[in-house]
Parts: C-alpha cells; structure tokens; sequence
C-alpha cells in the first residue's frame, strides 16, 4: 500500500480539438461522462480479455461553442452527436458511428451504458438517438437493433444535455432490461428492444437529464428500478414513492441496520431515505454551496469502512459525514470557493 503524499499528474494522451477527431472532426464536444470497458478485440486473437486495453465509450457533438442546447439551430446539437470508441492506451479511434438508422439526426449527448444484452458473451453498447429511441450497438460499431418507442422526456429543449442510461436483469430470467429515467425497456426474445412502461412518478432529476439505477432495495432477490423519489417494480408498479421532491440518487447503508438506505440531492439539499419503504430517515439538510447539486458519490472517503456523501455544486464540493444514533450528518469538508484550491485558485466550478 503506498503512502499517502501529492498526487502528480501526466497527461498520457487526449482526444478532441489538438488533434482533431480522424472522423467527423468538427464532433469534438464531450458532455456526458464515458464509459469504460474492455470491449474490442484489440490483438485480433479472436477474445476479448485482460490482454486487450480498456476502451472509453462516448457521445462527442459540436455545440458551436455554446451550451448544446443554446443554438439557434432547427435541431438542437444536443440531439445530433456522434457515438465513439477509443482504444484507452493511447486514445486512438476505433470506430465513430454517425447515427443508428437513416432517419436519425444523430445520438443524444448522455451517458451510455455497456453490457451483454443479448447473451452472446461479448459487450455492447447502449445509447440513445436524438429522437429518443434506445439504441443498441456491437462492439464493433454496427447496429444491433433500435426500439421502436421512445424515452419519457424526449421532448424537452434540453434532452440529450446530460443524463444516462442504466441496464439490469430484474427478474432474473436472463433477459437485460434497460432504463432512462423512469422509462423501462426489455431486450426481448425476438432481438427487438420492447418498452415495457413508462412510470408516473420519479424520474431520477429531470426528465432531460434523468439518472435511474437498479438495485435490490427489498431484499427479496429481485431488482427495483431507483428513479429519484420512486422505487418500481419490473411490472411497472411502486414499491414505493416518498412526495418530496425529485432527484438524483445514491444507496449505502447509512444507519448501520445492514440494509440499503437512499440518498436523494435535489434544490440544493440531501434527503435519507429508507430503501426498504422510501420514509425520510434524515433531512432535509441543506448542502453549503450554490446550486441544486449532482448525483450524489458514495463511497468511503476517510477509510474508516463506513459510507461518506459527496456531492458537487457549483461552487463546491462537500463531503457528509452521517453519524447514526440518532441518525445525523456532519460536513467533514467541503472544497471550492472557501477554501479556495491551493493550484489555480480561480478555477473552483464544479459542474459534474
């Protein structure tokens, strides 16, 4: 184990204006946070494994040096980007993807998601259309198979400005379900991507920029699907639904009772939630900084093997401390405007 000192950083390649992308160059801008796994056979031995380099997955688009939803083009360039891979050793393309059908202004800029979604034994790649459609892409850039129904939220000005895809198997049956929002959709035995529903309460934040996740909150050995406030079922009904406000979301055991407890970040505050039924355990706590806040980091910060919260603003980031007993949270530290960074001190947003 290494011991603790200053972190100095190399920059081991880059990708985007210097040098420009080898396809679609003017396709530079990256809004969404990639993904990474191995997925592409990089020595031709015919396998996918610890031998070949990861590879980072992302939306790039050309925003035109504004916001991507602040244009004044006819088609938002939110919704016009370019799906890419690059081999994570050196940041070589390996394959940039236009659109998934003829029809399609191009892919969302949200985050993707990766995994075998149709049991083959080799990763693929999952995005969303401009339009609003799920995308389902092998590994070697061609098109596996695009819903036929849309995302909740496909409609909003800002669509496709943040946000990202989730995947899981809820029920066990060995066919992968995949989630925007508090949109669910399956990879059904016809190789079609099915909607299976569209939920009426929590969507994980805004319907724009929506982040849901899958997890056990019951314990029953099933999945929910966690979208802010609400918890659903695979057939579409609630586990439950606290009526405070939407948000991004988290899950640790916060109380110490070993069982999963949800942390909610919206207008600038924190929620606990009970995972079991969705009832607050704490809050709301109001964070220090400015802005509504992102989706909520859990992790054990200070090694000390329990759960800390960390959450960005625009001005900082903190880290929550929850002390049970009875349940409550302390800032052990915030970063940001005060204290201000000992390096660049002048550059202290935090906007992801």
């Amino acid at each position: 184990k290494p011991e603790p000192g200053p972190l100095h950083t190399v920059v081991k390649w880059q990708w985007g204006i210097d040098p420009a992308p080898t396809e679609f160059p003017n396709f530079a801008d990256v809004w969404s946070t990639p993904s990474v796994a191995r997925v592409y056979d990089a020595n031709c031995d015919g396998k996918v494994d610890l031998a070949d380099p990861p590879n980072i997955m992302f939306v790039s688009g050309n925003a035109k040096q504004t916001c991507c939803s602040c244009s004044s083009d006819a088609i938002s360039t939110c919704l016009t980007g370019v799906l890419r891979m690059l081999d994570g050793r050196n940041g070589r393309e390996i394959w940039s993807l236009r659109k998934a059908s003829d029809t399609s202004t191009g892919f969302a800029g949200m985050s993707v998601a990766v995994g075998d979604v149709d049991g083959d034994r080799t990763l693929d790649i999952v995005a969303m259309t401009g339009e609003g459609f799920i995308a389902v892409i092998n590994h070697d850039g061609t098109v596996k198979a695009v819903s036929t129904e849309k995302a909740d939220g496909n409609a909003a000005n800002t669509f496709g400005w943040g946000g990202g895809i989730s995947m899981g198997d809820m029920d066990n049956d060995g066919r992968v379900e995949i989630a925007y929002g508090r949109t669910l959709f399956t990879y059904n035995a016809a190789g079609e991507i099915e909607r299976l529903w569209v939920g009426t309460e929590g969507s994980g934040s805004g319907l724009a920029q929506a982040l849901s996740h899958f997890v056990d909150l019951d314990g029953d050995g099933t999945l929910e699907l966690l979208a802010g406030r609400t918890a659903y079922r695979k057939d579409g009904t609630m586990l439950w639904n606290n009526t405070e406000a939407n948000g991004f979301t988290a899950v640790g055991d916060f109380d110490e009772d070993e069982q999963p407890d949800v942390v909610v970040v919206h207008s600038g505050v924190i929620r606990i939630l009970k995972g079991i039924d969705g009832t607050i355990l704490l809050g709301p706590l109001t964070l220090p900084g400015t802005g509504s806040g992102g989706p909520p980091t859990v992790a054990d910060f200070d090694g000390d093997g329990k759960p800390e919260i960390g959450v960005a603003q625009q001005n900082l980031y903190s880290m929550l401390k929850p002390e049970p007993g009875p349940l409550h949270t302390v800032v052990k530290w915030q970063w940001g405007i005060d204290p201000a960074p000992t390096e660049f001190p002048n550059f202290a947003d935090v906007w992801s």
